[in-house]
């Protein structure tokens, strides 16, 4: 258009325009240095309380920060913890999700990212697919393992029945022939006494391909133990293995539970509550909303943010954690 302008009526038009700045996030009450503050994306209520401070004005404002910074990151291990051992747990149960209440999901979601959550998720997809490909991989060679025994067994059958035809024949022969006549009789009998000899010959030959297919029966049914009680040891090493990374897991979330709690306590000492109660006034249009929040909300341009002494609910659920 100013193009156009400049062409048709030879004018120059300028254009600018102006953006006020987000408004910045203030806090008051029991903190060191309440005020306002610059507004910064994904700002939490945490952060906020790290740089202006907590409890009363005797606190050591930089070493509170520094012990209320490490208490966050001990608290973002121990959730980066639980999201795995949720992991290996579903892992070991064959789950197709980490199956963890809406509100933890939420929370961690909040603590580490959903692109952190999402990884694990699909890490937990990857090994249930790597443990049905196995499987099917098992089965498949389970299949062929019983096939060829029932192919050593149809043999062996074969075998044991040509056996016994042969035998049959030898012996209804021999009983023709009579041990009385044996060499004394005429050209006739001197031919069945030649088949006679004929027939133990093949008698002899035939009890060797017995013990053969007897021997490759044998064989399949061995390979085919062999593989169950192989494939039943895979399955009992990789779930130990499952079941030891989940254990170690407990126990680091467990030393670091200690640790908040140390690091907590030092914050008590310096003056400053752990548990407080944190409310952030926001405005909707022309309305103002009052949220009872924790640390890790976050927070809006234009957000007020409230701190005053823990009440009795708050203080009875940090007890509660405490036991």
């Amino acid at each position: 258009m100013i193009a156009a302008l400049k062409t048709e009526m030879d004018i120059t038009a300028t254009v600018t325009a102006s953006f006020d700045a987000r408004p910045p996030v203030l806090i008051q009450g029991t903190v060191i240095a309440p005020g306002s503050y610059e507004f910064t994306p994904n700002l939490s209520v945490r952060a906020l309380l790290a740089k202006a401070g907590a409890g009363g004005g005797t606190a050591d404002t930089a070493l509170y920060r520094a012990l209320d910074a490490r208490s966050h990151e001990l608290r973002t291990l121990r959730a980066g913890l639980m999201l795995r051992h949720a992991r290996l747990t579903a892992q070991r149960a064959g789950a197709q999700d980490l199956n963890l209440p809406a509100d933890r999901l939420k929370s961690l979601h909040t603590q580490l990212g959903l692109d952190r959550v999402n990884g694990e998720t699909a890490v937990l997809q990857a090994a249930l697919d790597e443990t049905a490909l196995r499987k099917a991989r098992d089965i498949a060679i389970r299949a062929d393992l019983e096939s060829s025994l029932k192919i050593a067994e149809t043999r062996r059958q074969l075998v044991r029945s040509r056996y016994e035809h042969i035998s049959r024949q030898r012996d209804e022969l021999e009983v023709d022939i009579g041990a009385e006549c044996r060499g004394q009789c005429g050209s006739s009998r001197r031919y069945d006494e030649l088949r006679l000899d004929n027939l133990n010959g093949r008698l002899s030959d035939f009890d060797l391909t017995v013990e053969e297919a007897e021997s490759r029966v044998i064989a399949s049914r061995h390979a085919l133990a062999r593989h169950d009680r192989d494939v039943a040891f895979a399955y009992a090493q990789a779930d130990s293995k499952l079941a030891l990374s989940a254990a170690e897991t407990l126990a680091e979330r467990n030393a670091l539970d200690a640790e908040i709690v140390s690091v907590e306590a030092q914050i008590m000492d310096l003056g400053g509550a752990t548990e407080r109660s944190i409310r952030v006034e926001r405005r909707q249009g022309a309305q103002i909303q009052t949220l009872n929040v924790q640390r890790d909300f976050l927070l809006l341009p234009g957000d007020l943010i409230l701190v005053g002494p823990p009440d009795d609910a708050i203080l009875a659920s940090a007890q509660g954690r405490r036991e």
